[in-house]
């Protein structure tokens, strides 16, 4: 199934989001967009080696204090966004297809997942 279009304000929010982060020294190795076809939406993923070393909770709560500014829009909202090891499969075969990268206005792919259909993302950071 083909996914929607990401529009420019959830581009923006991801450059700011990962903005966002970087001050608060969480420590991102990897940031993107990644169509989530299971929910039929967007999903924001950033990797993080806190995601090994704290729990889910207290990763979610640290992450949602960096991103807090009633001001900022637009914003990536907490329950879009999914943390993952910097060990997981998926950001692993991504590493590898594309190597380091740091665009802010991102890369965006087209990937052909096993057992499945195309999957869309769009990359900020990749590391």
């Amino acid at each position: 199934m083909d996914s929607p279009v990401l529009v420019t304000d959830e581009i923006a929010s991801g450059t700011e989001a990962l903005r966002r982060l970087d001050e608060a020294n969480i420590e991102v190795t990897a940031a993107l967009w990644l169509y989530d076809d299971a929910a039929a939406e967007w999903r924001y993923v950033v990797a993080t080696p806190l995601a090994d070393q704290e729990g889910p909770r207290e990763l979610y709560q640290r992450i949602d204090r960096a991103l807090a500014n009633p001001q900022a829009k637009p914003r990536v909202p907490i329950w879009r966004l999914v943390t993952l090891s910097p060990k997981n499969q998926l950001l692993e075969l991504l590493k590898r297809l594309i190597g380091k990268l740091e665009n802010p206005a991102g890369l965006s792919l087209t990937l052909q997942m096993p057992g499945g259909g195309p999957t869309n993302v769009l990359v900020y950071r990749m590391g």
